[in-house]
């Protein structure tokens, strides 16, 4: 596990999440706070929710889903994380 701030100097490329449509019928809003598991080429394997509205986290995590990490090195070589 690496925390958010680590996690995120490794980020290559970002996809910002789409606000739902029944969010906005709604007018939910808030922070979403997800777990992203990365393979050891980066590639991000699943995204799961920790905290917020589960509308807006099918959001947020068909957005990080998509995004683009470098491998990370756990010790010498490029492992599986979790942040």
């Amino acid at each position: 596990r690496i925390s958010e701030a680590e996690l995120m100097t490794y980020v290559v490329a970002r996809v910002a999440p789409e606000y739902p449509a029944m969010a906005k019928q709604m007018k939910l809003t808030g922070k979403v706070e997800v777990d992203v598991y990365l393979d050891a080429d980066g590639k991000v394997e699943k995204v799961e929710s920790v905290k917020g509205n589960m509308i807006l986290f099918s959001a947020a995590q068909r957005a990080v889903k998509q995004w683009k990490f470098k491998p990370v090195k756990v010790g010498a070589e490029p492992g599986k994380v979790v942040g």
